[in-house]
């Protein structure tokens, strides 16, 4: 079975891009197992749920870890 979410990370922060370009990284690890597609709004990311939860924790994981207050 699969799933899929569309999502959006907002950092609040002037280095918003920064700190979003610096947390895609955190799906490569998944890239073997989702469809990840990311565009200029938001990332769709199709798989298997019990991997696709795990991407979207260490995407936000990743983003606050730069000290911003995020929100996905």
């Amino acid at each position: 079975m699969f799933s899929g979410a569309q999502i959006s990370l907002y950092p609040m922060a002037d280095d918003f891009v920064g700190v979003i370009l610096g947390a895609l990284g955190a799906l490569d690890p998944y890239r073997d197992r989702l469809r990840i597609e990311t565009d200029d709004i938001s990332t769709l990311l199709v798989g298997p749920p019990e991997v696709l939860f795990l991407a979207m924790r260490d995407l936000f994981v990743a983003a606050a870890k730069s000290g911003k207050h995020c929100v996905l």
